[in-house]
């Protein structure tokens, strides 16, 4: 700023009003700066989504379940989705209680495609979707008990293949038929 001050003083005027002026100037300029990179902010969070993440790893949070005759369905905000890159690994919240009904049932989660609010719920909310299965390390189908109310869970997935699979667990093999 004093050289701003020191050119402005070159000009002829007093200190005082080169002192003034230099303020206005780095004033506007920071405001001005500011007001720019808060437009952009803006336009960017209009135009895409957020995906949070803990250090390098995405956070995917459920919003919601449902129970069908054929498999339990978590919910997620389409943003979310939307946003992640086309494979990854991301760290799963489940955040809801698995009605009873569902505990034997595949889980599955219903990812977006043109929702604001939710992939499950009411009439308004919902939207067209396809409900990818969650599988374990072993490729093998997770119902409703493998997934309880606060679970975090390691997710590898790939939305150009349609996979979620939970990496964190792995389902006992059944035990062999004892020999007679």
């Amino acid at each position: 700023m004093a050289m701003v001050v020191t050119r402005i003083k070159d000009l002829g005027l007093t200190e005082v009003a080169a002192t003034t002026i230099a303020d206005a100037i780095t004033t506007a300029a920071t405001t001005d700066a500011a007001i720019t990179t808060l437009l952009c902010n803006q336009k960017k969070m209009k135009n895409m989504g957020c995906v949070s993440k803990i250090g390098s790893m995405f956070l995917i949070v459920t919003n919601g379940v449902i129970t069908t005759d054929t498999d339990v369905v978590f919910g997620i905000h389409p943003s979310i989705w939307k946003s992640l890159p086309c494979e990854g690994i991301a760290l799963l919240k489940i955040r809801q209680e698995v009605p009873t009904a569902g505990a034997a049932l595949p889980a599955s989660i219903a990812v977006p495609t043109s929702s604001t609010v939710s992939t499950i719920g009411d009439a308004s909310s919902c939207c067209t979707v396809q409900n990818i299965p969650l599988v374990d390390p072993m490729n093998v189908a997770l119902v409703g008990d493998d997934l309880v109310n606060g679970t975090e869970r390691l997710l590898y997935f790939n939305k150009i293949r349609g996979v979620l699979r939970i990496m964190d667990c792995c389902k006992a093999a059944a035990a062999p038929a004892p020999a007679n």
